[in-house]
């Protein structure tokens, strides 16, 4: 019995750090550090995620790391994007109004 917990344990954790799935990142820059989003873009490319060219936001109202999913369906793949970050990053579901990556899953960043 201690085998099979032994062998369940390390697959469990591997899973949550690696991608499972085709989603594009895209990583924003939020905040005042200049070249975040391209040093973010390279930890998550390292780590096998999709990810587009890092862009800047300027339209402020970021105040905290964010990772915005476009409808349920990305929630898990988000909450594992954070994660894989190492960072507490807030997840929540896109507002209408943020037009940035529609298509994929929005690493918002605005400190390391």
């Amino acid at each position: 019995a201690s085998i099979a917990t032994t062998t369940s344990t390390p697959a469990a954790s591997s899973s949550a750090t690696t991608p499972s799935t085709n989603e594009r990142l895209c990583v924003i820059n939020a905040g005042s550090i200049s070249g975040l989003a391209s040093e973010v873009t390279d930890d998550l490319k390292a780590k096998g995620y999709t990810t587009a060219d890092p862009q800047n936001y300027n339209g402020g109202s970021f105040t905290e790391n964010t990772i915005l999913y476009r409808d349920s369906s990305q929630k898990a793949e988000a909450q594992k994007v954070a994660t894989a970050l190492g960072s507490d990053a807030s997840v929540e579901q896109r507002p209408t109004s943020f037009t940035m990556c529609r298509d994929g899953i929005a690493v918002v960043v605005v400190t390391r």
